[in-house]
């Protein structure tokens, strides 16, 4: 527990975290995928932290650090720990061997800007597999149109039930 938050606030996220879990092993026990894209937002900035079970790896996929940045320095003392506590009180009734796991970071393409972390970030979560070269996938020049792109997906998708706002927009 961080020394500003109350005692309330961290028991509020414990039990948000514990029911994540529940629901999550509840569609599929989450040990048995292949792998676990976690969206991560630390300090501003979104990167891919992904769980791959079956290899005993972390990978992390970032469009601004590498490893050897103290972004991650800092992060994965945070990370790391964390996450190996929390799915040992929640993950599974699966034992996980910790100590045989290993760390990886992925060489993605970098962002051109300060502002294009989670657009990476979400293009790494819908294409990202282990022996998928992300440079052929995503160009930096590419973005400023998959934002509109993705923008376009969300208002116009099916399950968005707004008719209303679709209507302003195509009418604007």
């Amino acid at each position: 527990m961080d020394s500003y938050e109350t005692q309330e606030l961290y028991e509020q996220k414990s039990s948000m975290v514990q029911r994540c879990f529940q629901l999550a092993n509840g569609a599929r026990l989450i040990h048995t995928c292949d792998e676990v894209h976690l969206p991560t937002l630390h300090r501003k900035h979104w990167f891919d932290f992904v769980v791959l079970f079956e290899h005993e790896m972390f990978v992390i996929l970032d469009s601004a650090f590498d490893g050897e940045s103290d972004f991650h320095q800092h992060v994965l003392n945070i990370l790391i720990p964390n996450f190996k506590r929390v799915w040992d009180m929640y993950g599974s009734s699966r034992n996980l061997n910790w100590r045989n796991w290993t760390m990886h970071f992925i060489d993605v393409p970098k962002q051109s800007n300060e502002l294009d972390c989670g657009i990476y970030t979400a293009l790494f979560l819908k294409h990202w597999k282990p022996r998928i070269l992300m440079h052929d996938i995503v160009k930096d020049e590419d973005i400023a149109n998959i934002r509109i792109r993705m923008a376009n997906e969300m208002m116009f998708t099916d399950h968005n039930i707004k008719n209303d706002h679709k209507k302003l927009v195509l009418e604007f």
